[in-house]
This record gives C-alpha cells, structure tokens and sequence, in this order.
C-alpha cells in the first residue's frame, strides 16, 4: 500500500462517514416530521369531536 493508496482509504472514509451524518440528520428530521403532524392531527381531531358536541348541544337547548 503506497501513500496514494492511503488517501484514497482516507477520503473514502471521510465521504462515508459524511453520508452516514446526512442520512441519520435527515432521517431524524423526516421523523420529527411525523411526529408533528401527527400529533397536530390528533389535536385537531380532539378538538373538532368536542367543538361538534357543543355546537349539536347548544343547537338541542335552543
């Protein structure tokens, strides 16, 4: 192995290492994602069941 072939090694490496960072950031963000929306979902739904129930009870009293 010549000091060439040692960079090469290296750099390689180097590049690996970098596309290994992106993909668990970008994996991490795409989680995040889902997470939010869910969870954003999952208010909204909660919120838009109970503001149903009290539009069909106000509109029973009238």
């Amino acid at each position: 192995m010549n000091k060439t072939d040692l960079n090469s090694t290296q750099s390689e490496t180097w590049l690996n290492a970098k596309f290994n960072f992106q993909s668990i950031r970008h994996r991490s963000v795409i989680m995040f994602k889902a997470m939010f929306f869910s969870s954003a979902g999952a208010m909204f739904g909660y919120c838009y069941k109970h503001y149903d129930e009290k539009v069909i009870e106000s509109n029973k009293s009238k």
